[in-house]
């Protein structure tokens, strides 16, 4: 920790011990790291918008991986911010969140939500207008999907309405610095570490640093052969718009 706080000024970690139940050396308990390079490009050039995203550790050090990404200026992930904790941590951090950013609007991921919705609604019609409904961008589009929906089956409009239509639906957005309805980023994040999941904790969070370290400098390259003001995924955008 005090090499990277030397090598990395600026950059905010800790850990926390706890003590073992049977030895006298205390034992891991959480691990938190954001390196002030991370922090400093997703101020400076990244959309304001996080997407916070647990994962499981594969290994034989059983935990959870919690992770902060984000989208770049060219709408690809870059990674925020990671920590180790336990699995039950998770669950107490999630209330916490709104009581240390009140000023910030706080969103679910229309996917998870599908995930779970799908479990009682079936029917590829009924799924098609539960996208239509979240993608929506007016307020009489955003009717107009959810008035046929509820045409077509009560329950599953009820059981949609029920999930907090205004925390996922483009329509209820507050703020527009990003319209994105799932946190793709955060799952792309936790797939592309896959394989440093599955070691033990220090050489996880080595891998990972190496890996987000040697993207940063591929960025980089990228970003200087690139030519004129507009980055190249954002005309894509544009055409497919």
């Amino acid at each position: 920790m005090y090499e990277l706080k030397t090598s990395n000024v600026g950059t905010s970690v800790f850990q926390v011990l706890k003590p073992h139940i049977s030895r006298s050396i205390p034992q891991f308990h959480i691990f938190y790291i954001n390196f002030v390079a991370l922090r400093q490009g997703f101020l400076h050039g990244c959309r304001r918008v996080l997407g916070l995203y647990g994962a499981f550790l594969k290994g034989y050090c059983k935990g959870e991986l919690l992770s902060a990404t984000t989208r770049d200026a060219n709408n690809q992930m870059f990674p925020v911010a990671w920590a180790i904790v336990e699995s039950e941590s998770k669950e107490r951090l999630v209330p916490v969140i709104p009581q240390l950013l009140p000023k910030v609007e706080h969103r679910l991921c229309a996917r998870h939500i599908f995930t779970n919705w799908t479990k009682i609604i079936k029917g590829a019609p009924l799924h098609k207008l539960y996208w239509r409904a979240v993608k929506a961008y007016t307020k009489v589009d955003f009717e107009d999907a959810m008035q046929e929906l509820k045409q077509q089956s009560p329950k599953a409009y009820e059981e949609m309405c029920a999930r907090n239509v205004n925390k996922f639906c483009r329509f209820f957005y507050k703020t527009w610095e990003s319209n994105i309805t799932c946190t793709n980023m955060a799952e792309t994040f936790n797939s592309w570490i896959l394989e440093a999941r599955e070691k033990p904790i220090l050489t996880m969070l080595e891998e990972i640093r190496r890996q987000v370290m040697s993207r940063m400098v591929d960025k980089k390259s990228q970003v200087a052969k690139g030519i004129g003001i507009v980055t190249p995924q954002n005309p894509i955008a544009v055409e497919g718009f």
